[in-house]
């Protein structure tokens, strides 16, 4: 069974891209330290206790690509 995700502030969604990495950085709300991570790979999600903070998506230009799929 899928487990909901809180996503605390999603309307205060921030998006930054670091072009020479090649990484995406997606925040709700205000920066906040993360208790936990989980990298499916490359898609990081961060997570402050049951709340989903942010994700990082690794080598973004060629997800984009290819329509954002995470399966090899």
């Amino acid at each position: 069974m899928a487990k909901v995700l809180m996503i605390p502030d999603a309307e205060k969604l921030k998006l930054t891209y670091d072009e020479e990495g090649d990484v995406l950085y997606m925040s709700f709300g205000e920066p906040k330290e993360a208790t936990d991570s989980v990298d499916l790979d490359g898609i990081i999600y961060r997570y402050r206790r049951d709340m989903l903070i942010g994700i990082t998506v690794l080598g973004f230009k060629k997800r984009a690509k290819s329509g954002l799929n995470t399966k090899k």
